[in-house]
């Protein structure tokens, strides 16, 4: 994973420019360590890399979308998509870009704890 990629890919997710980008590369800094303790043992990474940049991305880009409805803030762009509408919604939105990104990555991440059983009475 590299920050500069994936403050790259956030400025496109977020419709930011690359400096303004620039801007959350502590934030950036966090999420890639964060999700790199979630990378199963053994996983290429080199051949993963595109995929967990990806994954940084969205979630700078949630959590970014979080920042700015603490703020008050009143539009946000995904990528194409220019979402105008009640912070809730735009989290909501954010959540589920990382949600189909993490999706994407589900082979190569670790169990997050859920697990199916069967209670025998």
């Amino acid at each position: 994973m590299q920050t500069e990629e994936i403050l790259r890919q956030f400025a496109l997710l977020a419709g930011l420019t690359p400096k303004e980008a620039q801007n959350y590369q502590a934030l950036a800094e966090l999420i890639q360590t964060e999700t790199a303790g979630r990378v199963r043992p053994n996983t290429n990474l080199a051949a993963n890399a595109q995929r967990l940049n990806m994954l940084c991305a969205a979630g700078l880009c949630c959590r970014y979308v979080l920042l700015k409805s603490a703020q008050g803030g009143g539009s946000v762009t995904l990528g194409d998509v220019s979402v105008h509408s009640a912070p809730q919604q735009e989290a909501e939105a954010a959540r589920r870009l990382l949600q189909e990104y993490a999706a994407a990555c589900a082979d190569i991440l670790a169990d997050d704890g859920f697990v199916f059983e069967q209670v025998k009475v």
